[in-house]
């Protein structure tokens, strides 16, 4: 009886062992293609998935002739346009029908040795300070010559000078040769943005079917970013020379590139927004000009009302960034292992764990994220932001919910456990929101300075500004503007100008403060300490208590709001007049 029983025991252990090995261990399967997991069913690559590279430029080049793309004077005036090697250089020059260029174009002046070391030795020695401020006045706070880095060299100064507002040719004479010589450049520029298309295809993503949308390189939306610099450089030296026509014409440019569309991923959003800002701020200049008269400003009125970008976010999130999402799934499934994709040599393949891992339905993991992508784009399409705000709450929290970690005895003992909770996890990235912040944050940018022009428009014809933004109505504004954030835009009239500005994400009216783009009343805060404090001081703000440098970056701000009320602070703000910046002087050696 005894041996019976530890036959059958034995058996019984064999037989759970073994489900046990294969529920753990034995693969799931292959990944079914259906819209409900894969998204898209063709084309398909050699392995049987989808090709969401070639579906991507299927979308992009729709249309697109040589004669029609602006991709192509684009990438003469910006050449070698950020492609490295010959072969990247061939395969976009093939795919766009063009020849390959044989002279260099514009680039970043930071990125020229040449002019960089010329101007250096034009400077002949350290900047002098420009001037300590009056004490009753905020011009040149924060502008001592020196500014943004006491560490700057004198060609890195002066060139940081003239990229933020008017300046002659005497100032810097080595970039004002410089800009003149590059004139062909700036010509393909202009017609670039006058061609219909705009199509200027990452070479990832034409080397390869299998790519991971995360890695793709997008060389041209970072040279638009760099034409925009230009631009703007240019821009200020006509400003400053009173050709404010011409300034006008290089900002339009400006625009114009930031609304060309590349490929449809949240970071071309984020830089596009970046260029948005650069042209805004040029704006700026141009209507405190005293040059600026009625027929110009209806003019700027006119080209901001009528934009039509070819690209949005809403849009972005619809497609690409859900196919970044399904490709990251394929890349960590190893149904589509980064190594034994085509992957092109300049993209460094990350080390892969090769020990054995439990079994995931990754169908099964594609099929939820599908899903819950649905309802994501629900909560967001809510008509207003404070429906959206909840709705996105609601779908995360449900989210979060599911994600947590479940038991070692369920994980190890349940695919469909395992399975569910690697879906969720890995849905918890798009909690942040961040991408519909940066949204509206872009529209809002949008919307101020179309304000600021009425405003101006309003000041040529009578001489001042109005006490409110109802006296813009009806002639400079068809009614009073909202925001993103659905609140009115909160204007207030100064001694010498006015302060403009949205309440942002938290509705909340911070006095046109903002932690994250570092403004202080409209004012940039400057990045010296004792400017900062002066500026403080003529502004009636305390002190911050702690310190937010090292948790700065170009685009986020992430730190601990409840240690300061500043730093909880978001409007998004301009202010008019502009504070100036003198040009550094130097002592030159002849």
């Amino acid at each position: 009886m005894l041996k019976r029983l530890l036959k059958w025991t034995g058996i019984a252990f064999g037989l759970f062992m073994a489900w046990f090995s294969w529920q753990l261990w034995w693969p799931a399967g292959p990944i079914r293609v259906s819209p409900e997991t894969t998204f898209i069913t063709a084309p398909l690559a050699d392995d049987g998935l989808p090709n969401y590279s070639e579906y991507v430029l299927d979308q992009m080049r729709e249309g697109v002739t040589p004669a029609n793309n602006g991709a192509i004077p684009f990438i003469q005036a910006m050449w070698p346009a950020g492609l490295w090697g010959d072969d990247e250089k061939h395969l976009v020059c093939d795919e766009l029908g063009m020849e390959v260029p044989s002279e260099a174009g514009l680039d970043s002046p930071y990125s020229n040795r040449q002019l960089m070391t010329e101007l250096y030795e034009w400077c002949g020695g350290d900047p002098e300070p420009a001037g300590e401020s009056a004490d009753d006045e905020l011009d040149g706070i924060g502008f001592t010559g020196q500014e943004r880095d006491n560490n700057l060299s004198p060609d890195e100064a002066l060139l940081d000078a003239v990229e933020e507002g008017p300046w002659t040719a005497t100032d810097a004479e080595p970039i004002a040769r410089w800009l003149a010589e590059h004139a062909p450049h700036f010509d393909l520029l202009y017609a670039a943005v006058e061609r219909e298309k705009f199509y200027f295809p990452s070479p990832t993503l034409l080397a390869d079917p299998k790519a991971c949308f995360v890695r793709v390189m997008i060389p041209g939306e970072q040279r638009i970013r760099s034409a925009a610099s230009c631009l703007k450089l240019r821009a200020n030296l006509r400003l400053g020379s009173g050709d404010i026509r011409g300034a006008w014409d290089d900002c339009r440019v400006m625009y114009q590139l930031t609304d060309v569309s590349t490929h449809p991923t949240v970071l071309c959003e984020v830089i596009s927004h970046n260029i948005e800002k650069f042209a805004n701020a040029l704006l700026l200049r141009i209507l405190e000009s005293p040059e600026l008269t009625p027929e110009l400003a209806e003019e700027i009125d006119a080209f901001l009302a009528t934009r039509q970008p070819q690209h949005n976010m809403r849009d972005t999130l619809e497609t690409g960034n859900r196919i970044d999402h399904i490709t990251s799934l394929l890349e960590i499934s190893d149904f589509r292992p980064l190594e034994e994709s085509n992957t092109p040599d300049w993209v460094v393949p990350r080390d892969r764990d090769n020990g054995r891992e439990p079994s995931i339905d990754w169908t099964t993991v594609l099929h939820i994220a599908n899903q819950q992508y649905d309802l994501f784009l629900e909560a967001v399409d809510q008509p207003t932001y404070a429906e959206q705000q909840a709705a996105l709450d609601a779908w995360y929290a449900e989210i979060q919910r599911k994600a947590v970690q479940p038991s070692p005895v369920s994980f190890m003992l349940s695919c469909k456990v395992r399975t569910e909770y690697m879906a969720y996890m890995l849905l918890e990235g798009y909690g942040d929101n961040f991408a519909l912040r940066l949204d509206r944050q872009n529209r809002t940018h949008r919307q101020l300075p179309q304000t600021a022009v009425a405003l101006a428009r309003y000041q040529l014809a009578t001489g001042e500004y109005p006490e409110s933004l109802d006296g813009l109505m009806p002639q400079f504004l068809d009614k009073l503007p909202i925001d993103p954030f659905d609140r009115p835009i909160v204007y207030q009239r100064t001694s010498d100008g006015y302060l403009l500005y949205s309440l942002g994400p938290n509705c909340i009216d911070d006095r046109g403060n903002c932690i994250e783009l570092r403004t202080l009343q409209g004012y940039p805060i400057p990045d010296d300490e004792a400017a900062e404090m002066q500026l403080r001081k003529k502004l009636g703000e305390p002190a911050l208590d702690v310190e937010v440098d090292n948790f700065h970056n170009d685009d986020v701000l992430v730190i601990d709001t409840t240690i300061d009320p500043e730093l909880q602070t978001d409007d998004i703000a301009i202010r008019l007049p502009l504070l100036q910046r003198p040009i550094p002087k130097f002592e030159r050696v002849e």
